[in-house]
This record gives C-alpha cells, structure tokens and sequence, in this order.
C-alpha cells in the first residue's frame, strides 16, 4: 500500500503537467482556424440594411427605397470584394467573383429580401461554395432617400456559415459610419478592413510586403 502511494505521488506532476498542456491547446489561436481548413471558396452576399425606426423623405416611392438599398448593399459586397482582391495573399481561401454570386441569385429569383431567410446549406450548395458571409447594416440610412443621418452610428455584422452544415461558425460586429464605410477607390475603409481581416479565421498572421495593406 505504501509503495502504491509512493507511485500516485511520484506520477503526480506528469499528470499536472498534461493537463496544463490541454488548457494551453484549448487556448491557443490556432486551434480557433481548425474548423475552416477544407474550406477553399467561399462567396461573400449582397449586405442587408435594416432600418426599422428610419423616417424617409416625404414622396420617396417604396420602390425607390427598395431599390436604392439594394444598389448599396451590392456597393457594399464589391467593396469587401476589392478589398480582398488586393489583399489576397493574406488569405486561405478563395472569394467567387461578386459578379457570379449575384447573377445566380437573380437566377433562381432570390432578391436581396429573400437571401437571409434561406436555408444557408443549400444556399452554399446553390453557389457551389464552402461557406457564404453575410453582411447586415443595422440602424442604418440608405444615402439619397432617407433623412440625413450622416453623424448617426451603424452596427456592421458579418455572419460566417458552414456551407456542409449550415452552422454559424464565425461572427464580426463592429460600429461604422456610413461616410466611412467605402473609399473613394470602391473599397471598404481600409482601417475598417483591416480589423475584419484580424479577426477572421481565414486570414494569415504572416506579413506580406506585397499586400495594400500593410
């Protein structure tokens, strides 16, 4: 019995020591990107506004409202598309061409309204892609119809889904104005960006000289 004791005692440390180990690979960043490494192409959609509380110029049509925040929702997808473009070095997967994600939207008669209610599996399965990012703009004024709110602060989110699943596996939030939300070269603000690039799993800690965004 007592040379049993003598044994737990002396192993005692080893088993600290694995533990420890455990708790640090559970911590560790890396382990955080596991998840997306069979991704290789993902499609980035149209970015929904919502403005419930929004008051409209007198006159403006419904239909002019409509489309006008359609127009910049697809301002918005191509200006994260160039911002990526540029910058692509960076990351570890493939973007599809915004110019292919719409056309197979209107396609299969999906507007803009419609998208975010789908089934996010078969929208993945739709586009052909390993995951699909959708952009949401809340609180937000769409430029030309609504009262000016230019000073007014706007709640960016971005949704990652698993095109295989259709699970939510990554989430960015962050607050915007909308005079800075795109550049005068179409793409997003770049200190915009580069925060969504930090934290997004796909993205590489590496530095390249080559990148836009250094």
């Amino acid at each position: 019995m007592f040379a049993f004791l003598i044994l737990l005692l002396s192993l005692q440390p080893v088993f600290a020591q694995h533990e420890t180990t455990i708790e640090e690979e559970e911590a560790s960043p890396e382990t955080d990107t596991a998840f997306y490494v069979d991704h290789q192409l993902i499609a980035i959609l149209p970015f929904r506004t919502t403005s419930p509380e929004i008051k409209y110029k007198k006159g403006a049509p419904k239909e002019q409202v409509i489309s006008e925040e359609t127009i910049f929702s697809k301002q918005v997808q191509q200006a994260f598309y160039n911002s990526i473009m540029d910058d692509e070095m960076r990351w570890r997967v493939s973007v599809q061409d915004y110019h292919v994600t719409d056309s197979i939207l209107e396609k299969n008669g999906i507007s803009l309204q419609k998208v975010g209610f789908m089934d996010k599996q078969m929208l993945a399965a739709l586009l052909k892609v390993d995951a699909v990012l959708m952009g949401q703009l809340e609180n937000f004024s769409v430029p030309g119809v609504a009262i000016s709110m230019s000073g007014r602060i706007s709640t960016l989110i971005m949704s990652l889904y698993d095109g295989k699943t259709g699970d939510h596996i990554w989430t960015f939030r962050d607050s915007v104005r909308v005079k800075k939300l795109i550049d005068k070269s179409d793409h997003l603000d770049p200190d915009l960006y580069s925060t969504i690039r930090r934290r997004c799993p796909y993205t590489s800690k590496k530095t390249y000289q080559l990148s836009r965004y250094r």
